[in-house]
């Protein structure tokens, strides 16, 4: 994923017995997915958000929660859920099935600097002459651009500023 850009759903899942059983919510589990140092072997500092329930999720006895991460600093980071049914003590969970938190056993999340833009081609498309009366607008401008990956569907490119400029013919200002 990019640096500031929201990633996809990282989901967890937890068994709590006599509680996650069946298509209903769990309603004492609390979940957060959380992303730290690779190195760290206690994620209790990791950056945690709230994941929320996902009620899609009937196909076993686990209560199936998601999250979305945004990481402002491109690196490896490792991460891992946490759950908790009181609100206070949380059980840290990685990629195998028991209880607890191994480093080497965390999802891994690669983080990157965004692709830097720039302008692959532009032009004032019309007209190509025109003229105006002084403290009249002009007639309409038109100028257009191109950006790889920024201006190739039907969105604006919001990385895109456009300004017209003017000068007296033959001034060098």
């Amino acid at each position: 994923v990019e640096k500031n850009v929201e990633s996809d759903n990282i989901y967890g899942r937890v068994y709590v017995d006599g509680c996650t059983q069946g298509a209903e919510k769990c309603e004492i589990v609390k979940a957060a997915v959380g992303y730290g140092s690779t190195d760290a072997s206690d994620p209790s500092g990791f950056t945690w958000v709230e994941a929320s329930y996902n009620p899609g999720h009937i196909s076993d006895n686990n209560d199936e929660y998601a999250a979305k991460l945004t990481v402002d600093a491109a690196g490896e980071y490792a991460v891992a859920y946490r759950f908790s049914v009181d609100g206070v003590n949380w059980t840290y969970c990685d990629t195998d099935e028991n209880p607890g938190y191994q480093k080497e056993s965390a999802t891994k999340l690669t983080v990157t600097e965004p692709p830097t833009k720039k302008i692959d081609w532009c032009n004032v498309q019309y007209p190509s002459e025109t003229e105006s009366v002084i403290n009249q607008d002009s007639p309409t401008i038109y100028g257009r651009v191109f950006v790889s990956n920024c201006t190739e569907n039907e969105k604006k490119c919001e990385d895109v500023s456009a300004y017209i400029g003017y000068a007296i013919e033959g001034s060098s200002e």
